[in-house]
């Protein structure tokens, strides 16, 4: 076994909801040479982490690869330019690659959440709209009921001068 993949699984073994915090404190940092290649995993083992619902084998790699990648003394050190985030970046994909299965789980359900929340609020304004279409309609048919009420007003009260002229 390799030193990172060693690393790894120390971190992975003493992983907890503490370095959660340290992760979300200095992940955003981490966007940035071989791992900005492979940001959309390292978001996506982000927010599995954070949500209470994924299974905690599978959170603890995560955490451990994300604890793996925010430290700055690893396998090879980050400040070294170029390979320095690059072992980082091979840790991620290789626990992406080793949670693929629950990952993949993991996103469509998140997909399916934000799609059931799209079509809520897409109903919510649609229901907005149509209640918006009925007061306008309600008004129009006041304001076209008050328009004849004054019409045939009118033409009463032009019906009184005439019949009195004549």
């Amino acid at each position: 076994m390799n030193k990172p993949q060693l690393i790894l699984n120390r971190n992975i073994e003493k992983a907890s909801e503490n370095d959660v915090k340290k992760i979300e404190k200095n992940i955003k940092q981490m966007n940035r040479g071989k791992l900005s290649e492979v940001w959309d995993m390292v978001d996506a083992l982000f927010r599995m982490i954070k949500d209470p619902k994924a299974a905690w084998p599978s959170k603890a790699i995560a955490i451990g690869t994300l604890i793996y990648a925010i430290s700055p003394l690893d396998a090879i050190p980050d400040f070294i330019p170029i390979a320095g985030l690059t072992d980082d970046a091979s840790l991620v994909i290789f626990a992406f690659k080793k949670l693929a299965d629950d990952l993949a789980i993991y996103m469509d359900n998140s997909a399916k959440k934000t799609m059931a929340a799209q079509r809520d609020q897409a109903l919510e304004i649609e229901m907005i709209r149509i209640a918006h279409d009925e007061k306008m309609m309600r008004e129009k048919f006041r304001h076209n009921r008050l328009m004849v009420g004054m019409l045939s007003l009118s033409v009463l009260c032009l019906a009184v001068v005439l019949f009195f002229k004549l």
